[in-house]
């Protein structure tokens, strides 16, 4: 089996390894893969590893042995499904590998947001809590999580893990979900 990785750089800097898939077959890595590459790099592949490349129709057509797409990522917005479908080629993403970085990034935005962690600590280091007039200089909004509500939009995985950081700071969840 011939498995082509097209953009292994998006994921590794060389700290992760994928030798793991050399007991499946031959491994061809591209560190990154531009769109008129594409086609050219999978045509004689059996398998495609990738996260961000986007694969469709008219760059897989010649793509003959083709049958499995992998993805490095969540989402798969950037394969044809359709097309795949009809050229029965199994699309598989990584489903549930970063739930928890997610939602853990999803607070620190917000917690950005509502508490200007950033502009606090450059006015400490530029010296204005030093020089401030009181003991504790209110210069930035401060506002509590506690009582707000948050809306998610999606409540696979990674939405219920952010509604339950979100409950842990006593806020209210909206929710919705497809289904």
């Amino acid at each position: 089996m011939k498995i082509v990785i097209l953009d292994a750089q998006t994921i590794t800097k060389g700290d992760v390894s994928l030798s793991s898939l050399e007991k499946f077959g031959e491994v061809v890595t591209y560190n990154l893969t531009k769109p008129e590459e594409i086609e050219e790099r999978i045509k004689d592949a059996n398998a495609v590893i990738c996260n961000k490349t986007v694969l469709n129709e008219s760059n897989m057509k010649n793509a003959k042995d083709l049958k499995y797409i992998g993805l490095f990522a969540t989402g798969y917005n950037n394969i044809d499904v359709e097309y795949c479908k009809k050229a029965g080629i199994t699309v598989c993403n990584a489903g549930s590998y970063s739930t928890n970085a997610v939602a853990q990034h999803v607070f620190a935005l917000i917690l950005e947001h509502y508490s200007s962690t950033s502009k606090y600590n450059a006015f400490c280091h530029n010296g204005g809590w030093q020089t401030a007039e009181t003991f504790s200089p209110f210069v930035f909004p401060l506002n509590e999580l506690s009582g707000k509500t948050i809306g998610i939009v999606g409540f696979g995985a990674i939405g219920q893990a952010v509604a339950k950081i979100a409950l842990a700071f006593n806020m209210r969840v909206l929710a919705y979900n497809r289904s």
